[in-house]
């Protein structure tokens, strides 16, 4: 995702760098996060937690019925790392870390593939991103959404390591779209970039391992979190491009002041999203739309809370990024979900 200025503002559109892929070496963003699991992520926080303490489904629902009726899966949010110190600034994510970061592969007229916005897996089927990322005038230049890179670390190297080679990541997989579906009242040409989420439906589900695997999704919010996370592999502030996944925390930003700030912009900040960042050198940047705003619970549980969408530059002091908010959208993604799955198998039938 690259950053483009329109009336003084710099929009978060798309990563105009890009490498053509020779084997499967693409290009890159940055920021930070981790995991949670839980049998429906996409509920009340602390409903989620009381579920996991249990281990039982809700009101007496059966697994058969939650399967109909929830499209997400029994775990998820779940990684084996946790956070040893506070991050200040910028740094290397941990080889396994943020494994439901997705990288999104266009494939241009010329057969070309270019990578141009980040993702992340919210079940074996279905990523989550930003709505500019799947809608673009672009797009006319990258080309469509094509495939799916899952479990990529460094995407200079094949096979991803550790820095002493002692322990190595499976392949990356590599996922067909089967459907891209944008929200329904996003607008290209709107300088807002209101309701900017969308969902990817892959052609087959992801293998899921230590690796490759879904994070939760926020249904209400309750609480304002110290702090948030970002990661992956956007511009740094000696790259324009990093070739390794990277991860940052930023603070949130009251939303009243965030309004006023860019209502001097004559731009539009409304309840559906959040406000995040505002210390200067760290912030979500370019090629890192459509990736997570991520929170975690107890150290070990992590929830998207939001679409990194767009901002006043990158990293820039009291001018924060603007997300879109998951809890808004809830009923959206999942119906959406549902319709996707409900369709294809009617298809099979």
């Amino acid at each position: 995702m690259r950053l483009w200025k329109r009336n003084f503002l710099i929009y978060v559109v798309f990563n105009f760098w890009f490498i053509v892929e020779a084997e499967r070496n693409v290009t890159q963003n940055v920021t930070e996060m981790l995991p949670v699991t839980t049998a429906n992520p996409l509920r009340n926080l602390t409903s989620s937690l009381e579920d996991m303490s249990t281990g039982q489904p809700r009101n007496g629902t059966t697994d058969e019925i939650r399967e109909q009726k929830n499209p997400f899966p029994k775990s998820c949010g779940r990684q084996n790392l946790t956070i040893r110190s506070r991050i200040l600034g910028g740094k290397e994510a941990t080889l396994g870390e943020f494994p439901w970061l997705a990288r999104l592969i266009h494939k241009n007229n010329a057969g070309n593939r270019i990578f141009g916005c980040t993702g992340f897996l919210i079940s074996s089927k279905f990523v989550l991103t930003a709505a500019h990322c799947l809608l673009s005038e672009n797009n006319q230049f990258l080309g469509p959404v094509f495939e799916v890179h899952l479990g990529e670390h460094n995407t200079k190297t094949k096979i991803d390591c550790n820095a002493k080679n002692t322990t190595c990541a499976d392949k990356v997989q590599i996922l067909r779209v089967n459907e891209i579906i944008p929200h329904p009242s996003y607008s290209m040409t709107s300088k807002h970039h209101h309701h900017d989420i969308g969902l990817i439906y892959l052609k087959k589900g992801v293998k899921l391992t230590s690796y490759v695997s879904p994070i939760c999704l926020i249904d209400k919010l309750e609480f304002e979190p110290f702090e948030y996370w970002l990661s992956g592999w956007g511009s740094t502030e000696t790259e324009n491009v990093s070739p390794v996944k990277m991860k940052v925390s930023v603070p949130p930003y009251p939303h009243h002041n965030c309004t006023k700030k860019y209502g001097q912009l004559h731009v539009k900040v409304i309840d559906k999203q959040l406000c995040a960042g505002g210390k200067k050198n760290k912030d979500s940047c370019a090629g890192d739309s459509g990736g997570p705003l991520m929170l975690v619970v107890n150290g070990t549980h992590w929830f998207a809370a939001g679409v990194v969408s767009y901002g006043m530059g990158c990293g820039r002091q009291d001018w924060p990024a603007i997300y879109t908010n998951i809890t808004s959208y809830s009923g959206w993604i999942k119906s959406t979900m549902l319709k996707c799955q409900n369709e294809n198998i009617k298809v099979k039938h």
